[in-house]
């Protein structure tokens, strides 16, 4: 039979994890209502010297990103991102892309900054889209293959540039924006704060050194509900003329874009 010493002590010990819990869930619920009314969430933008910086990068970039076009038959053609990746051979040189921005079509071309049309061929690409990860061969496009880095090295808020074709936005549009964390979205995602829209999956994602860490391949509103979880409710009554949200864009580390390659090359 316990003593009344050890029975106090366990007492008293159930008490403070009762107490912990519900400060934990007190937190939680705090957090959950800030972020619904966009308090206390993490920043989203650079500084002047970042933007700057990151102008200079994308220009650096923007010969080796490549403006695709893919035919799929009836089901027309789709536009998408796609930039130089270290490798080829004679029939061209590698360019990086999306898996999706592929799946179905059966003719490519890529355009060049420069105004050139090229042929593209198929290599290969990932079916389950896990990575989104595509490569194909592009005849006579001699661009540098840009420098590559470690995701592993990239810290929240750390500012991040890419360059693509954001549809309505224009082409070889530069974007700049702070990275977030790695994973939620799929286990090895990174994501970031980096604006973008259709037309960017297939862009080179780069640090301000000029290294490309990442190739984009979507975007999430960062809501994460649990299937029992409500819709958030209206966050005003207005009538609204335009729409502002705050996206995440989702990368697949370079690392894991370098290993699928190895496998096809």
């Amino acid at each position: 039979m316990p003593s009344r010493r050890s029975l106090l002590r366990s007492t008293a010990s159930g008490a403070l994890v009762a107490v912990a819990g519900c400060a934990e869930r007190a937190g939680e619920i705090r957090e959950r209502a800030e972020a619904e009314q966009g308090v206390g969430t993490p920043e989203t933008t650079v500084d002047d010297g970042a933007v700057e910086r990151a102008g200079e990068v994308g220009r650096r970039l923007r010969e080796s990103v490549v403006y695709l076009e893919a035919s799929a038959g009836n089901r027309g053609r789709r536009a998408a991102t796609g930039f130089r990746f270290e490798g080829g051979d004679a029939g061209g040189a590698y360019v990086v892309t999306n898996a999706h921005n592929v799946a179905g079509a059966g003719e490519f071309t890529a355009w060049t900054l420069a105004g050139e049309r090229r042929d593209a061929e198929l290599v290969d690409y990932v079916e389950s889209l896990r990575p989104d990860v595509a490569l194909l061969r592009v005849e006579g496009f001699d661009a540098p293959a840009p420098p590559t880095g470690s995701a592993d090295a990239l810290e929240p808020g750390q500012p991040l540039v890419q360059v693509g074709h954001p549809s309505i936005m224009g082409n070889w549009v530069i974007t700049v924006g702070p990275f977030e964390d790695r994973g939620g979205f799929g286990a090895d995602a990174l994501r970031s704060h980096v604006p973008g829209m259709q037309g960017n999956s297939g862009s080179p994602l780069a640090t301000l050194d000029g290294d490309v860490v990442g190739l984009t391949h979507g975007a999430t509103s960062g809501e994460r509900r649990g299937p029992d979880d409500p819709p958030r409710r209206p966050t005003d009554d207005d009538a609204h003329t335009e729409l502002v949200g705050r996206m995440v864009s989702l990368h697949v580390p370079v690392g894991t874009v370098a290993e699928r390659i190895s496998e096809w090359a």
